[in-house]
């Protein structure tokens, strides 16, 4: 609703930073998108970690949240969680640096589309993505083999926590990133 009482002003704002973008260096390196990918990552991992610290820990009104006893033991997931962050980072990375290759970014387009339209597209994009993700997930756990192959892995722990999400195999983080590019 805010946007279409501003859609003049978001628009010529969304043509100066796209103009921005068109001139950086930064932005029109190969490399770009799956850099900003890793470090999202690596900022969401941070956060799910800090999130499973406070549930476990009670802390205020997260403590409704909490499926697991309080003061779970994060012990085994730091431990492992520098070595595992490496491994899901290069198995993330691997295969956005594949569809990179295979697909090279085009240049944007002079004129930037209109906020609403750009708006649209992300949330078109991210229910697809969400769709997909949802049908490959639900097949790792109704086909057998998938599930015993690919998919267990991120079942391996006892206690439910947000970090955990994370933990896939390079199958699955291959898939992740395909649906993602679709």
């Amino acid at each position: 609703l805010l946007l279409l009482a501003c859609q003049e002003q978001a628009d010529h704002a969304l043509q100066q930073g796209w103009q921005h973008l068109r001139r950086s260096r930064v932005f029109a390196h190969d490399t770009f998108e799956p850099g900003l990918v890793v470090v999202t990552f690596a900022v969401c991992l941070t956060g799910f970690y800090a999130l499973d610290r406070a549930v476990s820990a009670g802390c205020g009104w997260l403590a409704t949240w909490r499926v697991e006893p309080a003061n779970l033991d994060m012990t085994p997931w730091a431990f492992e969680g520098a070595s595992r962050l490496k491994q899901e980072l290069f198995w993330y990375l691997g295969p956005l640096v594949a569809f990179d290759w295979l697909y090279p970014r085009r240049q944007l387009p002079l004129e930037a589309p209109s906020a609403s339209r750009l708006l649209l597209e992300v949330v078109a994009c991210l229910a697809i993505y969400d769709a997909l993700f949802f049908c490959c997930h639900l097949a790792c756990h109704r086909v057998p083999w998938l599930y015993r192959h690919l998919h267990s892995k991120h079942h391996r722990y006892s206690a439910t926590r947000a970090c955990e999400t994370i933990v896939l195999t390079f199958w699955e983080q291959a898939l992740d990133v395909a649906c993602s590019v679709v």
